[in-house]
């Protein structure tokens, strides 16, 4: 019987030690979790190449001709005029002034931040125009003072444009289409544009007293800010 006994232990002794060791490698994986992971290396965001041209805007009359067309860049603008036979770059400096030229590279004008106003200023820093945003509208002036501005006052979906305090237009936005009109005091479309930016460059459009050089410049600095 004893020896019976002994022949039956062997097996179950096996049985046993086969039971602890699966119950060991089940808990394996758990304990496996419960230790730190080593850390991933972050996945770098893949970089945007700077084209230098993020956004074009062409300004056009009813009858579809095109006085001005703009291409707005991160660090570069362009400015195209057939009618005044005129092709200009704006290159961003690491000074932050940027300056605007000819085809060619013959330079003819900068543009330099001050805060919550730019001015825009002859090569050698002559002050031709100041242009200040005090969020409400927008006053470019010919003198440090702002002395008698042209305002671009904002309202909802249009600008008013006023000159001395008179209003001699407006721009009119009409999201749902994508365009952008730019009006007389008496309502007579001028300009228009297919555009969806809410900008106050289309305003300075109607700003006669400008030359049409530093017209363009200003419209090209009013849409590379955003405003």
């Amino acid at each position: 019987m004893s020896g019976m006994l002994r022949r039956l232990a062997i097996p179950l002794v096996a049985l046993s030690m086969l039971a602890v060791a699966c119950g060991h490698r089940e808990k394996k994986p758990a304990e496996a979790d419960r230790r730190p992971q080593p850390e991933q290396p972050a996945v770098a965001a893949k970089a945007i190449p700077d084209t230098g041209v993020a956004d074009k805007i062409v300004i056009k009359t009813p009858e579809g001709t095109r006085p001005v067309e703009f291409h707005i860049g991160k660090n570069e603008t362009k400015i195209e005029s057939a009618s005044a036979g005129l092709l200009l770059r704006g290159v961003l400096r690491d000074d932050g002034k940027r300056k605007y030229e000819r085809e060619g590279g013959n330079a003819i004008a900068e543009v330099k931040s001050e805060g919550s106003h730019f001015k825009l200023r002859t090569t050698d820093g002559k002050l031709l125009w100041k242009i200040k945003d005090d969020g409400a509208k927008i006053k470019i002036s010919n003198n440090e003072e702002n002395a008698d501005p042209y305002e671009l006052k904002r309202g909802d979906a249009e600008i008013s444009v006023r000159d001395k305090g008179v209003e001699i237009g407006k721009v009119k936005f009409y999201a749902d289409r994508g365009k952008v009109k730019v009006k007389d005091a008496a309502d007579k479309e001028l300009y228009e544009s297919n555009s969806e930016r809410q900008s106050a460059m289309f305003g300075v459009m109607l700003m006669t007293r400008i030359p049409e050089t530093e017209r363009y410049i200003i419209m090209a600095e009013l849409a590379s800010r955003g405003l």
